[in-house]
């Protein structure tokens, strides 16, 4: 549930302004002011986004998959 409402976030924000706008930036740095794009500052949504979502990512995984511990979790030793 909780992924396909994050899906439907995405697909909202791509059809958005802000959408448009990475997709700009997306094709080229340099066409982004021109265009009156501020680059830096997509660039940071761009970021909290990604990071927002893989934090959901991550509580998710450690919801049905259980926190790692040292027990559940091989280690290759190299001699």
């Amino acid at each position: 549930m909780y992924a396909a409402a994050l899906i439907l976030a995405a697909a909202q924000v791509a059809a958005t302004r802000t959408g448009r706008a990475f997709l700009a930036i997306r094709a080229s740095d340099d066409r982004g002011p021109g265009d009156g794009i501020n680059a830096a500052a997509y660039k940071t949504v761009a970021f909290v986004l990604s990071a927002f979502y893989t934090g959901v990512a991550g509580g998710l995984f450690a919801f049905v998959g259980g926190l790692p511990s040292p027990r559940t979790r091989s280690t290759c030793s190299s001699r």
